[in-house]
């Protein structure tokens, strides 16, 4: 793949990561709201919350090890 491409795939791809980042924090700010009311969150759904952050992370440092071997 030509090196433009591979940027403007890397590039692509932090677009898709911040929308899954505003995602799941819109996620966690639901659940955060139901424990300060007082209620319980669904079961599971804290854990589908921390899953889904770990998988995004993992895909932010893969986008960014992309764009820092660009530089290099």
């Amino acid at each position: 793949m030509h090196t433009n491409e591979q940027l403007d795939a890397a590039i692509d791809e932090l677009v898709a990561l911040r929308t899954a980042i505003s995602r799941v924090g819109n996620n966690v700010n639901q659940i955060a709201f139901v424990y300060n009311a007082g209620g319980q969150p669904l079961p599971g759904e804290l854990d589908r919350a921390l899953t889904t952050v770990n998988r995004v992370l993992t895909r932010v440092d893969d986008a960014a090890d992309i764009l820092v071997k660009k530089r290099l």
